[in-house]
């Protein structure tokens, strides 16, 4: 065999020497990737838990109170079962006013930046501002992780509150203003509407 023969033949197994070493390296690096990937996939789903379990609820409690303010005529907005009880359209404003309130302070930490630009607004200017509310609270929900909702707050109670209870509360509090409102609709013989729990 001639010497470039040789070196031919020297070049080819030694290319074919080489092969399987770089095959080897692949099995092991396909594992780390999945794990790497589950990884990932599991602390994504633990930083969005609470936003995924709370949001569907919220948006059955911002569509049902919404129909429930739109189902009182405007000249009914400012009618009152008693006296000393809250106007059907004071009960939409102190909602919207609400959750500003508890979102701003307790939840986002920041100054309210609700305005009130009159004590007494009309209906379409209280669905509006009940619109933005709720959207307000989703903003913040939208970017919320589960170990912001594990921070804790100081209530003007003195009671101290994981974040995620004040998310709670909101709905709670709009649930029980909501509940006075269907009834001032059956006080004047308006059938309020479906419930939406689900």
């Amino acid at each position: 065999m001639s010497a470039r023969n040789e070196i031919k033949s020297c070049n080819f197994h030694c290319k074919l020497n080489l092969m399987p070493l770089r095959v080897k390296k692949w099995p092991r690096i396909i594992p780390i990737t999945g794990m790497f990937l589950i990884i990932t996939t599991h602390l994504t789903a633990q930083n969005t838990m609470f936003r995924e379990e709370f949001t569907p609820m919220w948006n059955r409690v911002r569509a049902y109170t919404l129909e429930v303010a739109r189902a009182m005529p405007e000249k009914k907005y400012d009618y009152r079962p008693a006296p000393d009880a809250m106007s059907f359209g004071e009960q939409m404003q102190h909602i919207a006013g609400n959750l500003y309130s508890l979102n701003s302070r307790f939840v986002k930490v920041t100054a309210n930046p609700f305005k009130p630009t009159s004590d007494t607004m009309d209906k379409k200017a209280i669905i509006e501002t009940l619109i933005t509310a709720f959207d307000y609270v989703k903003v913040t929900l939208d970017t919320v992780t589960d170990k912001q909702v594990k921070e804790t707050v100081t209530l003007f109670t003195g009671d101290v509150f994981k974040k995620e209870r004040i998310f709670y509360l909101m709905k709670d509090h709009t649930t029980h203003h909501r509940a006075q409102c269907i009834v001032y609709l059956r006080l004047n013989g308006i059938t309020p509407p479906k419930f939406r729990g689900w």
